[in-house]
């Protein structure tokens, strides 16, 4: 049925179709360095991520141990160890779970126990 309104056929080389239909409804708040936020309250999801961030150290480190030819990995150590601190924080308990992290993977342990 034609309703008398003549569209234009998209195509690859035509993009005013594509930024006339656009239609942005969304008010788009990107933090783009979300470890320079430093009023972090631990709320249950921040909670998870702190748990999700330290099983990374963990097999990060046992990966280190386990893996036949880990010459590269032990660089990548130091450089998650200070962006997990950047992002939670230089507190006590971080440094604790940093260390935790790192000898539990030293000793063999999976990052899933």
């Amino acid at each position: 049925m034609f309703n008398g309104v003549v569209r234009e056929v998209p195509n690859a080389l035509n993009l005013n179709w594509f930024y006339e239909n656009l239609n942005l409804k969304h008010n788009l708040n990107l933090n783009l360095n979300p470890h320079l936020n430093l009023n972090l309250n631990l709320n249950r999801g921040d909670a998870a991520h702190v748990r999700k961030f330290g099983i990374l150290l963990q097999n990060l480190a046992f990966t280190c141990v386990a893996s036949p030819r880990p010459r590269h990995l032990p660089l990548y150590l130091p450089g998650n160890a200070r962006r997990f601190l950047r992002t939670f924080g230089f507190t006590p308990a971080n440094f604790l779970e940093v260390t935790r992290r790192y000898l539990k993977g030293f000793l063999g342990i999976p990052g899933s126990r």
